[in-house]
């Protein structure tokens, strides 16, 4: 384990971490956002177990994975439609912050609702 690969690993983490708390919490307009906290603990606890496992059990795969670079052009474009697809999210989310914003926590949106505004991009809220 080396120091170089620990700050490499905990930087990214902590500007992916700010990054996608930024763009949950900014359009909300409040951290009393219990559906942003609940996914930012989904993607980033198992994120930051797998980096303590692999920086103790194998610190060249993690190097590798920090370092990712896809050269098969398949892998390319599976790396490039899931990251649109990822920024889409953020994309259409605004809908359902707005909601929280002018409705309080009380007046939450359905699940089915969150989900027909992202997929269609049809205010339903």
């Amino acid at each position: 384990m080396t120091k170089k690969l620990f700050i490499q690993a905990l930087t990214k983490f902590v500007v992916g971490l700010a990054i996608v708390m930024a763009l949950l919490f900014i359009p909300a307009g409040t951290l009393s956002y219990w559906q942003a906290w609940l996914f930012i603990s989904i993607l980033f606890v198992p994120m930051l177990i797998v980096g303590i496992v692999l920086m103790i059990r194998n610190p060249e795969l993690l190097r590798k994975s920090l370092d990712a670079k896809e050269n098969e052009g398949e892998q390319k474009s599976v790396v490039t439609m899931s990251s649109l697809l990822f920024v889409a999210m953020f994309v259409m989310l605004p809908n359902h912050q707005l909601h929280v914003r002018r409705t309080g926590l009380g007046g939450c949106a359905s699940l089915d609702r969150i989900i027909g505004t992202c997929l269609c991009g049809i205010r339903t809220m």
